[in-house]
Parts: C-alpha cells; sequence; structure tokens
C-alpha cells in the first residue's frame, strides 16, 4: 500500500471514529516505520509534526521502541554538546 493509500485509509477510520493509537496499530502491522507513521498520522488528521511525534513516541504501539528511541536521542544530544563544548 503506497503512503497515499494509508492517508486515505487513516482519514477514513478516522472518520469513523477509530482512535489514533487504533490508528497506529494499524499502521504498524501493515508495515510502516515509525517515521512513516508520523507522516501518515500527520496528514490524515491535520496535526502538526510535534503533535504527531509525541502521539506515536508515546504510544502503546510503538512502546517497545521508546527506550532505545530515547537512548538514542540521548546519545546524540551529548555528543552535540560535548562537540560544541570542545569547541569553544
Amino acid at each position: 500500500m503506497s503512503k497515499h493509500d494509508l492517508i486515505e485509509e487513516c482519514r477514513a477510520r478516522s472518520a469513523q471514529g477509530e482512535s489514533i493509537e487504533r490508528l497506529l496499530e494499524y499502521l504498524r502491522s501493515a508495515g510502516c516505520s515509525k517515521v512513516d507513521s508520523i507522516t501518515v498520522i500527520m496528514k490524515a488528521r491535520g496535526i502538526d509534526l510535534r503533535k504527531a511525534k509525541e502521539l506515536v513516541h508515546f504510544s502503546s504501539a510503538w512502546n517497545d521502541r521508546r527506550v532505545v528511541d530515547n537512548e538514542f536521542h540521548d546519545a546524540i544530544s551529548d555528543e552535540l554538546r560535548n562537540d560544541a563544548d570542545a569547541k569553544k
């Protein structure tokens, strides 16, 4: 299924009252990555990027990735901070 098809499917499901959590479960089962899920939810529900990232990151559909993603984010932040300190 193309990203466009997924967006349209999620719009239709939303119109029928399906929750964002169920939409995210559907997207993950359809093989979407976390980034794809953010994009589809953002476009299907008309929400901004920050909110879409938050919804996906804290969803139960992506709960198993949260710890790893947080560690990755922290490592990048630490490295950037160390790099900035080294340039002072």
